[in-house]
C-alpha cells in the first residue's frame, strides 16, 4: 500500500502545478506570431484600404510577414522583414498596384486605370504588448510600362494573437 502521506503530497504537487499555469501570463503579441489588420493609406492597402499579414516569430528580435492588402482601386501583396522587438525596422518587397488616374466628374461616369508593379520600402513598426500597431513607411515603386516614383504607406492596426 502507498502511504497516505505520499498520495497527498502527490495531489498537493499536481494541483500546485495546474493553478501555476492557469496563472501564468500569455505572451506579449509583439513577440508571438499571429494574424494582423490594418487599415491604412498607400501602397500596401492600395490606395485606401485594408492589408492582413501573418507575422512569423524567427526569433525575439527576427520576424517575417507575409501580407494582401487590397482598397480602391487595387489589390497587393508582399513580403516584409522586421528587425527590433516592438520598435522595429521594417523592409518590404511586393507587387501590386503602384499607381492609378481616376477621371470622370461629378455629373459623368467614373473611369480608372490603374498601374501595377514592385515596389521596395523601408519603415518602422511600433508595436505594443498588447498588440496595437502604426507602420509608416517610404519607398520606391517601379510600374510595368517602365513608370517610376516615389511611394508611401501609413497603416494602423491590431494583431489578434
Amino acid at each position: 500500500m502507498v502511504p497516505a502521506d505520499l498520495v497527498k503530497a502527490v495531489v498537493g504537487l499536481v494541483f500546485f502545478l495546474l493553478a501555476t499555469v492557469a496563472r501564468a501570463d500569455p505572451p506579449p503579441k509583439s513577440s508571438t506570431s499571429g494574424l494582423a489588420l490594418a487599415a491604412g493609406l498607400g501602397y500596401q492597402t492600395p490606395f485606401l484600404g485594408a492589408q492582413a499579414a501573418w507575422y512569423q516569430q524567427l526569433s525575439p528580435a527576427l520576424r517575417i510577414a507575409p501580407w494582401v492588402g487590397g482598397g480602391f482601386p487595387g489589390l497587393a501583396g508582399g513580403l516584409m522583414f522586421l528587425a527590433g522587438e516592438r520598435h522595429r525596422l521594417v523592409l518590404d518587397l511586393s507587387y501590386g498596384a503602384v499607381g492609378a488616374l481616376v477621371s470622370g466628374g461629378t455629373d459623368t461616369a467614373t473611369t480608372t486605370r490603374v498601374w501595377y508593379g514592385g515596389s521596395l520600402a523601408a519603415g518602422y513598426e511600433f508595436m505594443a504588448d498588447g498588440g496595437f500597431f502604426v507602420r509608416p513607411m517610404l519607398g520606391y515603386s517601379l510600374a510595368r510600362d517602365g513608370s517610376r516614383g516615389g511611394t508611401f504607406q501609413l497603416a494602423i492596426g491590431y494583431k489578434l494573437f
